[in-house]
């Protein structure tokens, strides 16, 4: 796939956000190939036209192999769909993309992105900081900056890679990284993908930040952009940057919504509309992650997860974590570790 590509990741239940998301790129951005990775399984008799809105679907388990479900085991859903974006960055790279951008499924666009491509032009990778002023009240800088230096300082939800030779590298590294820790851990100075891109500008050549207000607005960094709808429907963030993209991470969290929109009306109305469009995307019904459970039914604990993960020796014992058996994974916590089940 060549040109120019916009993927996601996503499991079967981000369905409606990740159906909103390329119906937007579909609209302002028609020339980007539109991929989906889908870190899931199918459902038997489950409506598949979904995949329609996408020009390419890949299955994150033909990403890994026989490694996939040992890999996803050690993954809670939302750490999964972060943890595959190395990889499947690597392949459209490698299958000759020239330029790549990742969007989070709970990314909406509002408008056409063609100077993010031409950036591209100039550099290898792209990246916006959760933070693109100083905060200055006290709650915002404990809100936000705080935050920040906890979970990372740029947000992964979005970012862009040219197909040279330091995009090549990041990607590499990147995947790399994600193979070891893309969990949810900040006191292991881990989060998500989030943390080790600290590092990107440092480690890679042709790094751009991305401090375009009316990009990856989201609740983060509400406290810095004024979001105004006109009566002809236009947005606009601080008076004259024209709305690019939303990250609506929080959409479904009020009370992070109401420290973070202040007196602002706009973003309630954005997220308002946003809900209207995912129930109108036509996605099949929620049904749960089909990760989420061993084989035989049972649903895995966090904790039984997190002991796999660290437990490099249950790896080699065990070569399917979610099979059911007297020899298997689970039959091992409910002999020694029952606390766990």
């Amino acid at each position: 796939m060549t040109g120019v590509v916009a993927f996601t990741s996503f499991t079967r239940d981000d369905l409606p956000r990740a159906l909103t998301l390329a119906r937007g790129l579909a609209a302002h951005c028609p020339d980007w190939a539109r991929v989906a990775v889908l870190v899931d399984q199918p459902a038997p008799g489950e409506d598949e036209s979904w995949r329609e809105a996408f020009d390419l679907v890949l299955g994150a388990e033909a990403l890994y192999g026989e490694d996939w479900r040992p890999f996803v085991f050690a993954h809670e859903a939302f750490e999964a769909r972060a943890a595959v974006k190395g990889r499947a960055l690597a392949k459209i790279l490698a299958d000759g993309a020239q330029k790549v951008f990742f969007f989070s499924p709970d990314i909406a666009i509002f408008h056409d992105l063609s100077d993010l491509e031409q950036r591209l032009d100039a550099a290898s990778i792209l990246l916006t900081p959760h933070q693109s002023e100083p905060n200055l009240s006290a709650p915002a800088i404990a809100e936000n900056e705080a935050r920040t230096q906890r979970y990372g300082v740029y947000n992964l939800g979005f970012f862009g890679v040219c197909n040279d030779a330091a995009g090549m590298a990041f990607a590499r590294w990147y995947a790399g990284r994600l193979e070891e820790g893309c969990y949810d851990d900040p006191q292991a100075g881990l989060y998500l993908d989030q943390k080790c891109a600290d590092l990107t500008p440092a480690l890679f050549d042709r790094v751009d930040i991305l401090r375009d207000p009316g990009c990856n607005v989201a609740c983060w960094n509400l406290s810095r952009r004024r979001v105004e709808i006109a009566r002809d429907g236009a947005i606009v963030i601080n008076g004259d940057a024209p709305l690019k993209f939303y990250q609506f991470a929080e959409v479904d969290d009020p009370m992070w919504i109401d420290r973070a929109a202040g007196r602002q009306l706009a973003p309630y109305e954005l997220g308002a509309y946003y809900e209207r469009a995912c129930a109108a995307s036509g996605a099949p019904a929620a049904r749960g992650w089909a990760y989420a459970r061993f084989d035989g039914g049972a649903p895995i604990a966090r904790a039984a997860r997190r002991l796999w993960r660290r437990d490099r020796e249950l790896g080699a014992r065990f070569a399917d974590p979610f099979a059911e058996g007297p020899r298997s994974f689970r039959a091992y916590l409910q002999a020694s570790r029952p606390e766990l089940l």
